[in-house]
């Protein structure tokens, strides 16, 4: 699922402590550096990194486990 980051996300991640990033999941190999079911991890690994704030989103993945 994909949707448009904006403040009122980065605040109520932050408060409610949400996790949805790679690395945060039971489904990542540390080791390798990749998903163990061989998904994709460019969109899940750095959320909101090095985009302009107008072309910020937020990528969730259906596979994802908390650890």
């Amino acid at each position: 699922m994909r949707l448009e980051w904006n403040p009122t996300f980065s605040r109520q991640a932050e408060q409610f402590d949400l996790r949805y990033s790679c690395a945060d999941c039971g489904n990542f190999d540390v080791g390798r550096q990749a998903c163990a079911h061989k998904w994709p991890t460019v969109d899940h690994r750095l959320p909101h990194a090095g985009a302009e704030e107008a072309d910020r989103e937020v990528v969730f993945c259906k596979e994802f486990e908390l650890r």
